[in-house]
């Protein structure tokens, strides 16, 4: 990594991203509220989840908040420390 920490990790934004042509799509979504599709989060969100699956992975600890800042990650990792006793 090139970056001393997540906290500098530097996703895409809105602003870094090239011109693009908007189409609309009709359709009917059972999933999404009122048949509405999601669009631009799942990009970001890949990279937090994957971050957070790798930190799991090395742990055994389910991570359910974002950001992973390191006081989060000694506190889950102090909790299962705890719990073990």
């Amino acid at each position: 990594m090139l970056n001393p920490d997540l906290l500098e990790y530097k996703v895409p934004l809105a602003c870094d991203m090239p011109d693009i042509e908007t189409i609309i799509v009709s359709s009917i979504d059972p999933e999404g509220p009122f048949g509405a599709k999601e669009g631009g989060l799942t990009i970001r969100m890949n990279a937090y989840s994957a971050i957070a699956c790798a930190v799991a992975n090395a742990t055994g600890t389910v991570f359910t908040e974002l950001p992973l800042t390191p006081d989060r990650v000694l506190n889950i990792l102090e909790r299962k420390k705890g719990a073990k006793k």
